[in-house]
């Protein structure tokens, strides 16, 4: 038998829900999924799953609208606008704070037999959405994984770690 080796995989699901509490159902669907993988593995491994309403165009993090003990809500923060050329006018144009897009979710699966419990997980939600793709993605530096880590801690607006 093979053993298991510490790596990282990004599930991408391309699935766009149509409110938060729909997109809420299925991450609470996979966050069990992710806790029985959990549970089954004898090696430690780690789940992350999010879920972003912001477009993956536009840079930025998530905040507070104002403080959170007075009743703030968390959504996107625009740090800096993106430059893009106009050939009309031959200037720069600033573009606008980024907008809404629908909920989809982003899983991240990091530690030992992560590749096993990446391929589960995407049997079982290519068992229940046949018609869509879903894939995963090899994260092979520690860099990637600190860097993809970071933008679903940072763009996520629910979050689950297992």
């Amino acid at each position: 038998m093979r053993s298991k080796v510490n790596t990282a995989y990004l599930i991408c699901d391309e699935r766009k829900f149509q409110s938060v509490c729909d997109v809420e159902k299925e991450l609470n669907r996979l966050r069990a999924v992710c806790v029985r993988l959990k549970n089954k593995q004898e090696e430690e491994i780690s789940f992350i799953l999010g879920v972003s309403v912001t477009n993956t165009n536009y840079i930025g993090k998530m905040g507070y609208d104002k403080p959170k003990n007075q009743g703030g809500k968390k959504q996107f923060i625009c740090a800096d606008s993106r430059l893009t050329w106009n050939p009309e006018t031959g200037k720069n144009v600033v573009v606008p704070a980024p907008h809404q897009t629908d909920p989809h979710i982003h899983i991240m699966i990091q530690g030992y037999g992560a590749s096993s419990c990446a391929e589960k997980i995407l049997k079982n939600l290519r068992k229940r959405n046949a018609d869509t793709t879903f894939s995963k993605t090899h994260l092979s530096t520690p860099e990637r994984i600190a860097q993809v880590t970071s933008y679903i801690e940072e763009q996520s607006t629910i979050l689950r770690h297992v």
